[in-house]
């Protein structure tokens, strides 16, 4: 018996690769759970029929709307920060599908402006959440989402991927008419999946489409992960992608021949493969597996190792402690 997860992608298919299959078995409304937990509400409800769309339709406003507001923030952001003169990227914000985030998240290069970007926000009527020596927090009540400004990319002080190769990897692209400065596809792939393991210790169905629809892109990741430090990440991520893949659709078509034959390209890339039957999503990563990549990263990564003692600081709050223990029980973020 096919999981909950599975049925779903076969029913959903991968835009541009592979049909939708068993659409009789298909329950939209009991599939909203799945979804929100996913982040994919509107991938999903754009994929229905007008008449699987009827009982959804209050949803699908919040989702259309929730969709139109990222887009509003993040083309504010942009020309605030552009007319600034301020050096900056978006970074896991952009996917090749409707989105629908719960903020915006910019990373700056020059640490030095974090002070003169924030009086900028709160000028504009942001309000600050939270702040840090390395970044802040904001909500914009007029779009009903947060803005996350920092100037490393980081989990509790650590500090997983440093922002010198990002910002080497960065291009424009325009947004609804608006210039938006984002990592190259395959940088951000890369982004993606460090982030799902080192920040998050989950891989959504977000996350495996993100990957399956930049798949032109994969060629790449590899070689920028290894720059970044992050290549267990990667390898993580694809045989990820690759099992569920294999599940939902079989063995026999372009999106898991390209993704095998990288994985069969590289040494160690059983290695990083996560040790599942059945796939539900989001997937949470292992105790173990974790602290496996991050005894790797310490030993390669510089920058990591400087800021693992800010890392270790932290582990003596009691609170945070509770919050990383928390997280491999979680069922999304």
């Amino acid at each position: 018996m096919k999981s909950e997860t599975i049925q779903f992608l076969r029913r959903i298919g991968i835009s541009g690769a592979i049909p939708p299959k068993d659409p009789d078995r298909f329950d939209s409304i009991s599939s909203l759970k799945l979804v929100e937990k996913n982040k994919i509400p509107l991938l999903f409800l754009r994929s229905l029929s007008n008449e699987e769309r009827k009982d959804l339709e209050e949803e699908s406003e919040r989702c259309e709307e929730w969709h139109e507001n990222f887009l509003k923030l993040a083309s504010l952001t942009s020309r605030t920060l552009m007319n600034e003169g301020t050096e900056h990227t978006f970074f896991k914000t952009f996917k090749p599908f409707p989105y629908t985030p719960s903020d915006v998240d910019v990373l700056l290069r020059d640490e030095d402006s974090l002070d003169r970007t924030i009086d900028l926000f709160e000028g504009q009527r942001f309000e600050p959440l939270e702040r840090s020596s390395y970044g802040c927090t904001f909500y914009s009540p007029e779009h009903d989402l947060n803005l996350d400004l920092t100037t490393r990319i980081d989990v509790s002080g650590l500090v997983y991927l440093d922002k010198k190769h990002v910002f080497e990897e960065t291009t424009e692209k325009r947004i609804k008419g608006t210039k938006m400065r984002t990592p190259k596809p395959y940088a951000d792939l890369t982004i993606t999946a460090a982030h799902a393991l080192y920040k998050e210790q989950l891989f959504t169905l977000s996350d495996y489409y993100t990957f399956v629809i930049w798949r032109e892109h994969l060629e790449d990741v590899l070689e920028f992960a290894e720059k970044g430090r992050i290549k267990p990440a990667m390898l993580w991520a694809l045989n990820l992608a690759s099992e569920i893949t294999k599940s939902a659709f079989g063995h026999d078509n372009e999106i898991l021949k390209t993704i095998d034959k990288l994985l069969k390209d590289e040494d160690e890339g059983e290695e990083w493969k996560a040790d599942e039957d059945t796939f539900e999503m989001p997937y949470n990563c292992p105790l173990s597996f974790l602290a496996k990549a991050l005894v790797r990263k310490m030993s390669e990564d510089s920058k990591a190792r400087n800021t693992l003692p800010k890392f270790l600081k932290n582990f003596a709050d009691p609170k945070t402690v509770g919050e990383m223990v928390n997280h491999f029980d979680r069922e999304t973020y």
